[in-house]
């Protein structure tokens, strides 16, 4: 049985997330004029070409890496205080997320722990102290403790509801932004971070704080949106990906070199993500994406789906074009 969306944000769920959410966007959309306008988050271009607005946002794309971004942006203030006040984040943390943790455990939280273990293995970690940023609701992080693999974790989380929700699965919590976190006694082996890199207002500072945790030789586990891939390429600015808590979109080639201008040496990319093709799928069937013209995609995501919507997934995954990517680095 394919993994489907429906497992981790069921529909009944999201009716009334969507609900909420919506009273953020009219929030944030209060203080438009107090946005400013940044270079490419990847690059630092300043050339950029507008691809849509959606939600009263600029979406441009970068002319020299192709990263899109939201440009002008909220400050980081603003951001700070989205975060603090948004229903919407209260709702996943009060609803989605346990009652969905036990889908998100088997779908998506073990295999994303069998594949860190496993390049962990490859490339001779030190299984001593696991740093996770943005442990969110604190699954995987519980997980991982559970399997015994590092010697210690600590999570860094500043979002105060996370924060407890994190300390009542009694993980070892500081909240903090990593920038402002120095670890006295121990830098970390590893570092991941799970979906964290997209919302940031300065993601270089974001990973200048990450290097700042990290031995030497340590690795660091980022994943996040790719823009290349199906999802987003296909659905464009109807793509739920593209929302207003979502700054950057990098595509592997942009987000390894920010990397590397901040002092890792990329191991590894891949896109193992899960849910291209289902999400599309969706949006056919319920009308919010017209299909012109497209007999493949008709053949694969509706009238085969049973046949071929798994190998189809499988193939975006080898071939890096799912919209969910890693990066695998290390510190130099």
């Amino acid at each position: 049985m394919m993994f489907s969306e429906d497992d981790i944000r069921p529909d009944k769920l999201m009716l009334e997330q969507k609900k909420n959410f919506n009273i953020d966007i009219k929030n944030i959309q209060k203080r438009l004029d107090e946005f400013i306008s940044v270079n490419c988050p990847a690059c630092n271009s300043n050339s950029f070409s507008l691809k849509f607005k959606k939600y009263k946002f600029n979406y441009v794309e970068c002319k020299n890496c192709f990263t899109m971004y939201v440009n002008p942006r909220p400050k980081k203030e603003i951001i700070n205080w989205y975060y603090a006040n948004s229903k919407n984040y209260k709702f996943w943390n009060k609803y989605i997320f346990p009652l969905t943790e036990k889908n998100r455990i088997k779908s998506i939280i073990k295999p994303r722990l069998k594949k860190l273990i496993e390049i962990c293995e490859v490339f001779g970690a030190e299984k001593k102290l696991f740093l996770e940023v943005g442990p969110g609701f604190g699954t995987f992080g519980q997980e991982l403790v559970k399997k015994k693999y590092f010697k210690k974790y600590l999570a860094i989380e500043p979002m105060p509801d996370l924060a407890k929700s994190c300390i009542k699965k009694g993980l070892n919590v500081l909240q903090k932004n990593v920038e402002s976190v120095f670890l006295k006694s121990e830098k970390a082996s590893v570092i991941a971070s799970f979906e964290v890199i997209e919302h940031l207002f300065s993601p270089s500072i974001f990973l200048k704080g990450i290097k700042k945790q990290i031995k030497k030789n340590g690795l660091l586990f980022l994943t996040c949106p790719n823009v290349f891939g199906f999802e987003i390429n296909t659905l464009g600015k109807k793509s739920d990906t593209i929302d207003i808590e979502h700054l950057n979109y990098f595509n592997i080639s942009s987000l390894s070199k920010l990397l590397e201008k901040n002092g890792f040496e990329i191991l590894q990319t891949l896109t193992p993500g899960m849910l291209d093709a289902d999400i599309v799928r969706k949006k056919i069937l319920s009308g919010e994406h017209k299909i012109r013209n497209d007999d493949y995609l008709e053949n694969v995501l509706i009238n085969n789906w049973d046949t071929h919507g798994k190998s189809f997934q499988l193939f975006l995954q080898k071939n890096k074009l799912s919209t969910h990517m890693w990066v695998v680095a290390k510190k130099k």
